[in-house]
């Protein structure tokens, strides 16, 4: 009896003991062995525990092959798919397999997983493999499970089931690690995400949640220009050189750490763009003599990676250099063209690599336009005419108003040369540019032309020519107005028009031969005379009276003028150039040895040597104030004495009155010559009353003014009517009849 009592307490003692024992399982896949792993985590610890018949179920997608698993045993007895039923009405979209073992001894520890079995699937990793669910999965009642118990369970030696729980049991989770392979990105700048793993990565086919994931770079390299953040973001360093980069990474299962895959991160890194664009001045010209630093940087339209650079991203090289070694190109890229520098088109061929990736080049030219030197050579002209008996030297320097770059030429920098030299040329350019006149050069115009080119650049060159005029000797004529003697009395005219400021600068007779008189024509017209007042300041006997005309006419046919000068009249009666006021006539073109000398004014009649003057030898002379009657040409005996008319010094002077330049002094009758002195004074603007004796309150310069006071007066006191009267009814003796309309005082020159 005691025995039995024994018995039944140690019997009970182990009941309980055994009845506090419990065992939960899990399902995992472990992706490094490609196979699925069921673990048993007990809650005690103990050697040698009897695992006793027991079945673990697992459930799989029903679109899995119909075929039974095949199980790789690992404790607890030999396992194997014993039971399966197929799609089952009630969970027709899962198969279920009862796993059963005969049992076996186990050392087990409080909470550490034993792997019990394995299995493996044709295709690897399915997603919702898992443990059945006892309780919520079909049991052996319902439809379609045949009355198949399917609850797992683990009897413990002592016909107890010490199956808990499952845990972690949502169904398997395949991850898929994929190979990414961003778009290429440039070494010089790199990239910050250029791509993140986890984009195509996936657990249980959906995108990875990185909180379920533990990401790892395999193998990392600290020299590596990849880097993994720990976001799966790829980051690229700036300035890698160009290539392909790769980094292994790694995602495991935060649950289940050996369930894991590996996929390759291939980036390739490129070489910046680069482009070297061509550089050309020929819009903007270098200066030859001048030259210019820095002209232009040839970097600044080249770029790097669509943007400027700096002169240390790049590795500069000449290919071909300039042809001239004065045009030079700086480290930083500046080009400089030395001052003289021979002129021409001069090109350049330059690389530019990128100094990270050097093989990755580009190249481009540069023009660089070298232009001579802005020449100018001036056309040239003597001031004054150049006497042809005497010749002269150095008569003037074509090089004087000649310029090269803009300033006055340097005989050292030009070559002078003269084109289509004559030997026979009266002149001579001399090597300093100074002109020489031959002696004895007959008159003319002489023409040379010459060329300056620059010693630098000697196809940079210009013409000009230089014009002399060559005149006889000095041309000496006297020449009384009437108009300017009166009230005088020692044979000195007077300068009333200079003191009143009136004698224009221009001479006034081609303008009144342009308008249609026939007494100024000028057949060797050029360029009006001109006088200044400088001249026109000049007081005494040289003071300036007034302009007057002078004719040299044909010898043969005294009616055909050869050559005309407006000049200056002196109060002493001596007939001088305009431009000094002093020096003695001189005319161009003198190719007779005689010619007839008339001498004109606009509101005198004129007159004429009665013989051709001789123009050689010396210097030429005729005085009209003191020649006799007879050494004057008159149309026929009738008007001997009156080509002039002689005042109280006994001085010679031409007629006044002629006050419409028509050859005659008329007092009254067609034509008349008072007509145009009433004319002037009625309609003068400030005459406003159309008073008779207006006198004029400012000086003037007309042909009305027939005593030169530079008043035009019709009536009253010195009005100029009187004197035409007084000189056709008192003085010109060939109006014996004393009529005022008388019509035969004429200019004794022919037509």
């Amino acid at each position: 009896m005691l025995k039995k009592v024994i018995f039944a307490i140690i019997f009970l003692t182990s009941f309980l003991g055994y009845s506090q024992q419990e065992i939960d399982l899990t399902l995992k896949y472990n992706s490094s062995l490609n196979r699925y792993e069921v673990y048993a985590r007990p809650n005690f610890t103990l050697n040698n525990f009897t695992w006793g018949p027991s079945q673990i179920s697992i459930v799989t997608p029903s679109s899995l092959a119909d075929n039974p698993l095949t199980i790789l045993s690992n404790q607890a007895g030999n396992w194997g798919d014993n039971s399966v039923i197929y799609a089952p009405s009630v969970q027709a979209q899962n198969d279920f397999h009862g796993i059963e073992s005969g049992g076996a001894l186990i050392n087990l520890v409080s909470g550490v997983e034993t792997l019990i079995f394995s299995f493996a699937l044709p295709d690897g990793c399915v997603n919702g493999l898992r443990l059945f669910n006892n309780g919520i999965d079909p049991d052996s009642s319902q439809a379609g499970m045949f009355g198949g118990d399917f609850s797992n369970t683990i009897d413990n030696g002592m016909i107890t089931d010490v199956f808990n729980a499952t845990y972690n049991n949502n169904g398997s989770n395949c991850i898929d690690a994929v190979n990414d392979t961003p778009n290429s990105v440039t070494g010089s700048s790199g990239a910050v995400n250029v791509i993140n793993v986890f984009d195509n990565d996936t657990l249980n086919g959906s995108p990875v949640n990185p909180s379920d994931v533990i990401l790892t770079e395999l193998n990392p390299n600290p020299t590596d220009p990849l880097t993994l953040n720990p976001d799966g973001s790829i980051d690229v360093a700036p300035n890698t050189p160009a290539g392909t980069y790769t980094l292994t990474y790694q995602i495991c299962e935060a649950i289940n750490n050996l369930n894991c895959d590996t996929a390759v991160v291939t980036v390739v890194v490129e070489a910046a763009q680069i482009i070297a664009n061509n550089d050309n001045t020929s819009a903007t010209p270098i200066n030859s003599v001048s030259g210019q630093n820095n002209i232009i940087n040839i970097f600044t339209n080249d770029t790097l990676n669509g943007n400027s650079f700096v002169p240390s991203e790049i590795i500069y090289t000449t290919l071909t250099p300039f042809s001239n070694p004065n045009i030079t190109v700086d480290t930083n890229g500046n080009v400089s063209v030395t001052p003289n520098t021979s002129a021409g088109t001069y090109t350049s061929t330059y690389q530019i690599c990128e100094a990270l990736n050097p093989t990755n080049c580009d190249d481009a030219i540069i023009t660089i336009v070298v232009e001579g030197s802005d020449i100018v050579a001036n056309d040239d002209m003597p001031l004054n005419p150049v006497n042809g008996t005497d010749g002269g030297t150095n008569v003037i320097n074509v090089l004087d108003n000649d310029t090269l770059n803009g300033s006055p030429v340097n005989p050292t920098d030009i070559i002078l040369t003269e084109l289509n030299p004559n030997p026979t040329d009266p002149l001579t350019l001399n090597p300093d540019g100074s002109i020489d006149v031959a002696p004895n050069t007959p008159a003319g115009t002489y023409t040379l032309t010459y060329q300056i080119c620059e010693v630098l650049n000697p196809s940079n060159c210009d013409d000009a020519t230089v014009t002399v005029v060559v005149e006889l000797k000095n041309f000496l004529v006297k020449v009384m107005l009437q108009g300017a003697l009166f009230g005088t009395s020692n044979g000195i005219m007077r300068d009333d028009l200079r003191l009143n400021n009136v004698i224009p600068l221009t001479e006034p007779y081609t303008a009144l031969g342009n308008s249609g008189n026939s007494r100024f024509v000028r057949p060797d017209f050029t360029l009006s005379e001109q006088t200044n007042t400088t001249v026109l300041n000049v007081t005494g006997n040289n003071a300036i009276v007034d302009w007057v005309f002078v004719e040299l006419r044909d010898p043969q046919d005294n009616t055909i003028v050869l050559h005309t000068k407006a000049a200056l009249v002196q109060k002493d009666g001596d007939v001088v150039e305009s431009f000094d006021g002093v020096s003695p006539l001189r005319f161009v073109g003198i190719n007779r040895t005689s010619y007839f000398v008339a001498v004109k004014h606009r509101n005198h009649i004129g007159a004429m040597s009665n013989s051709p003057v001789s123009f050689n030898g010396n210097d030429v002379a005729f005085d009209f104030t003191s020649s006799p009657p007879n050494s004057l040409w008159n149309g026929n005996a009738t008007f001997e004495g009156a080509e002039q008319v002689q005042d109280n010094s006994g001085k010679y002077a031409l007629w006044a009155g002629n006050t419409n330049s028509d050859r005659k002094v008329k007092y009254s009758g067609t034509f008349n010559d008072q007509s145009l002195i009433f004319n002037t004074v009625i309609n003068h603007v400030a005459n406003s009353f159309n008073n008779y004796n207006f006198d004029f309150v400012l000086p003037v310069y007309s042909n009305g003014d027939v005593n030169m006071d530079a008043k035009v007066k019709y009536r009253g006191v010195l009005n100029d009517s009187n004197y035409i009267f007084f000189n056709v009814i008192t003085k010109y003796l060939l109006n014996a009849s004393d009529l005022y309309n008388y019509d035969l005082f004429t200019e004794q020159i022919p037509n």
